[in-house]
């Protein structure tokens, strides 16, 4: 073989290494594999929408408006 030949082995090889290690990666992230159990549970569900908690949250500081939240009245000290 020339040098030329076996850089161009080399280099498929490599390509080829690499292709497998992504395929794998994106294989793992996709069934859940790489997230931390903590992670996993601590999100979303992407069906089911925000969470409720934190939309009340964001309704409590004023930032968004919901059609049935009504506000605590305000503490006068």
């Amino acid at each position: 073989m020339t040098r030329g030949a076996k850089l161009i082995c080399v280099a498929c090889l490599i390509v080829l290494l690499c292709a497998s290690i992504g395929v794998i990666a994106a294989s793992a992230l996709s069934n859940g594999a790489l997230w931390p159990a903590a992670v996993h549970q601590s999100t979303r569900d992407w069906d089911r929408g925000a969470d409720p908690d934190y939309v009340q949250g964001l309704a409590k500081l004023g930032i968004v408006r919901l059609p049935d939240y009504k506000p605590p009245p305000p503490v006068s000290h």
